[in-house]
């Protein structure tokens, strides 16, 4: 009988797998989630980027549309245009290329800037050979309009209306126009340094059509890169601008966007045709 071997068997030499410690897996949760935010950040960053690019395209069309119009007619970009109302007694309705926000007659501001652009564009249309290049723009950026924008009863445009279209950027907002009649800043501005808001005059009154009556009102028009009503404390934070406050450089006039953050008052990241001149009482401001 062969004797017992005492001998232990040997183990193999394959390594022996372990699982994860906690440590270990909170290490490659926390590198995955930097990742994923980073990824994130240069993400909204490119479609910004994207959408900066777009509007500036649109921007172009738009400059190439005032010059076009400027070499046609032979006569420099009008301050106003006008419609004649042919619906009852014939008159004439007049309407202002203005980039800035009406006061309203208990001093308090509009919600929206006055569509001055929109205006532009029944003004340009006239001309078949601009209506045609915007009608091979991007339907994403125009919204059907007309001058005025009164609606009848039934919901449509009055027949005698000129028809327009309201121009966006790619962040969905109307583009603006600034006319060299109407441009620089105009009313009251908050003033960072002295830490209160500064008198300036608003922008002289015109008359332009309040109601489809075709009665005429005078009103205040405000240019501020940063306004803000008179009982309120919340400066910094409450209002954005009504315009850039830019100034026309030759005596052109000029388009823009106000850019993602939808502020023309912030002026870093407007989108311009031609980037214009500023007021010196606001230039240095951010």
């Amino acid at each position: 009988m062969r004797p017992r071997s005492t001998r232990q068997p040997q183990r193999t030499s394959a390594s022996v797998r372990r699982a994860f410690t906690l440590i270990e897996l909170m290490i490659v949760i926390g590198i995955i989630a930097v990742l994923i935010a980073m990824s994130l950040v240069v993400g909204s960053k490119v479609i910004e980027v994207g959408k900066g690019r777009a509007t500036q395209n649109v921007i172009r069309v738009l400059d190439e549309s005032r010059g076009a119009w400027t070499l046609n007619a032979d006569v420099p970009l009008p301050m106003v245009v006008k419609v004649l109302d042919n619906s009852r007694t014939p008159k004439e309705v007049r309407f202002l290329l203005i980039d800035g926000r009406p006061i309203t007659q208990d001093s308090s501001f509009s919600d929206e800037a006055y569509p001055a652009l929109t205006y532009y564009t029944a003004l340009v249309m006239r001309d078949q050979s601009i209506r045609s290049i915007f009608e091979q723009m991007d339907s994403a950026f125009l919204e059907s309009s007309a001058v005025p924008g009164w609606k009848d009863s039934s919901g449509k445009f009055e027949p005698w209306a000129d028809s327009a279209v309201t121009i966006k950027d790619a962040w969905g907002r109307p583009l603006r126009i600034v006319h060299p009649a109407f441009h620089g800043g105009h009313g009251e501005f908050w003033d960072p340094k002295a830490g209160r808001l500064q008198p300036r005059d608003a922008l002289e009154d015109k008359p332009i059509p309040r109601k489809p009556a075709g009665r005429y009102q005078l009103v205040d028009f405000s240019r501020s890169y940063r306004p803000f009503a008179e009982n309120d404390s919340n400066y910094e934070g409450n209002w954005i601008g009504d315009a850039d406050e830019g100034m026309c450089i030759g005596g052109s006039a000029y388009f823009y966007s106000a850019g993602e953050d939808g502020d023309p008052g912030t002026r870093r990241n407007n989108i311009y045709s031609t980037v214009p001149r500023f007021p010196v009482e606001t230039r240095d401001f951010k």
